[in-house]
């Protein structure tokens, strides 16, 4: 009887043990359960806000680069004028193609650092091509327009590729005339092939005119030294 009467008390001091600590357990499970919800929220939350923020910087990629896109493949269009004409004839009607990419509107930092340096690589490229064009303006010189015409339509090249390399970052579609046969690209190309070819052309012919210019005489040649 008394083995029971012990027993009985054993459990009731454990009853009132497991009692006290209850409510601790129950505050501790609260508040491990409040940090839980607050970093699931969070991380929710910081999800949320950079897949908003992804959004929002490629509509502003898409945006600009659509802008950049036209206007660098229209400028590349123009130079195909020079199929049949020279820079300086351009220049006399008043037909030289500008580019003005000042006026594109948009975030340019959601482009890559890498195509923004290539774009204002371009730009400066244009500036130096733009000042030979103005300093031959009135030069008629062959062996000076030629080679000033090819480089005219180099940079349409450049514009056209660069133009190209925006529509796959923007995530826009290639252009048509990107791979085509008969595309602006192709034509440019072509155009760039027929000039190199009348520059060289053109650089024999004074290489053969300088040599079959009559020789001076040595003697000749000491009483001019002297």
């Amino acid at each position: 009887m008394a083995d029971v009467i012990a027993m009985a008390q054993g459990v009731k001091a454990a009853a009132a043990g497991i009692s006290v600590w209850v409510p601790v357990i129950s505050a501790g499970a609260g508040i491990l359960g409040a940090l839980g919800s607050q970093w699931l929220s969070h991380i929710f939350i910081t999800r949320r806000e950079k897949r908003a923020s992804e959004e929002k910087l490629n509509r502003e990629r898409y945006y600009i680069g659509t802008e950049l896109v036209f206007l660098l493949e229209r400028y590349s269009v123009a130079w195909m004028s020079l199929g049949s004409l020279r820079v300086q004839e351009l220049s006399e009607m008043d037909k030289i193609p500008s580019l003005d990419l000042s006026q594109v509107k948009g975030d340019w930092r959601s482009l890559s650092s890498h195509l923004i340096f290539r774009i204002r690589a371009f730009e400066t490229n244009m500036t130096v091509l733009s000042s030979r064009i103005q300093a031959g303006k009135f030069n008629d010189y062959l062996p000076v327009s030629l080679p000033l015409t090819y480089d005219c339509l180099k940079t349409g090249i450049q514009a056209f590729i660069l133009a190209a390399k925006i529509r796959r970052e923007a995530g826009l579609p290639d252009s048509v005339h990107l791979l085509s046969e008969q595309g602006i690209l192709d034509t440019l190309r072509g155009l760039r092939k027929k000039y190199w070819k009348r520059i060289v052309l053109e650089s024999k012919h004074g290489k053969e005119t300088m040599q079959n210019f009559p020789q001076i005489p040595d003697g000749i040649k000491g009483g001019i030294q002297s």
